[in-house]
């Protein structure tokens, strides 16, 4: 997808949309603008444009690890924690949502 952070910047990152909801991987520091949560971005995902509120999963490890099983499901297991990358999730507006 594409996404567009709350600074105008826009990044071509890997994602899983589940749902309501989309899941990127932030490698990097891109993801420094969504650390306080509730941040407004724009995506754009198989030509649709999308709008949500981005945060980075810090304090639930366990689910971390279980979305970016299904986001990333060939990362060795053996990589720390420390190398991982950043959770961002992403919950989409309802309104930009196609019928």
């Amino acid at each position: 997808m594409l996404l567009e952070l709350p600074d105008g910047r826009e990044l071509p990152v890997n994602y899983r949309r589940e749902g309501n909801q989309v899941f990127a991987g932030a490698d990097g520091r891109w993801w420094r603008p969504l650390r306080e949560g509730n941040a407004p971005v724009r995506m754009l995902i198989r030509g649709e444009t999308l709008t949500g509120k981005a945060r980075v999963a810090f304090d639930d490890p366990a689910y971390k690890r279980a979305v970016f099983d299904r986001l990333r499901p060939k990362v060795p297991k053996w990589l720390p924690e420390w190398l991982d990358a950043h959770l961002v999730v992403i919950d989409l507006d309802p309104t930009t949502l196609p019928e």
